[in-house]
């Protein structure tokens, strides 16, 4: 749905890979320019690891430099200004010449991890869904934190139940077009997750 009957309702483009592992994908992101790239945290989790496994192995005074400069531009991002491109243009380049946003989904983004991004210039959206509602039902907007998932997508909504004895969180519930209208030939599956039009997530 995201990487790609969305792009394609939009006229946008869209990159296949012949072979899916991180060289072939980092080398795509490059030559083909790609500026929104949906993936697992775990991909952007792998990038921030080569970026401060290369500030470990530097002097001190690199380290120290580089850790200015993410709070510098962790102090001037919600300003509305941006110094990561040119400030860590290096790493920029490894993701590519045009990429305008990162969006993630399928697990728990680590917010540290997330601010860590954000602080080098990266804009990091965070989508939250399941395969029940098609895909995402809410996802940030630019500038909101990444330690949330944002608010419901158009025509979606959510609800928070009340929680179960024993648990001190409520359950996620969906109701809207994205719902699923129930499980193939498994009406007793489909009764215990769907109750007055709404989906109980487990989440």
């Amino acid at each position: 749905m995201a990487n790609l009957l969305l792009p394609f309702s939009l006229g946008a483009h869209v990159v296949f890979l012949e072979t899916l592992n991180t060289r072939e994908l980092l080398t795509a992101l490059q030559e083909e320019a790609v500026s929104v790239f949906c993936c697992v945290p775990q991909f952007f989790y792998l990038i921030h690891q080569r970026v401060m496994a290369e500030v470990a192995r530097g002097s001190a005074l690199t380290r120290a430099a580089f850790r200015l400069l993410l709070r510098a531009n962790a102090a001037l991002r919600p300003l509305g200004l941006n110094i990561g491109p040119f400030v860590f243009a290096k790493v920029h380049r490894t993701l590519g010449p045009r990429m305008r946003l990162l969006i993630t989904g399928g697990s728990k983004f680590d917010p540290v991890i997330g601010r860590d991004l954000d602080a080098m210039g990266f804009t990091i959206l965070q989508a939250y869904g399941l395969t029940e509602t098609s895909g995402a039902a809410t996802v940030t907007r630019p500038g909101e934190p990444i330690a949330t998932v944002g608010r419901p997508l158009p025509g979606s909504e959510i609800r928070i139940a009340p929680p179960a004895a024993g648990y001190s969180d409520g359950e996620v519930l969906i109701r809207g077009p994205i719902v699923m209208a129930g499980y193939w030939n498994k009406p007793d599956a489909t009764a215990a997750v769907m109750r007055d039009g709404w989906f109980y997530t487990g989440d």
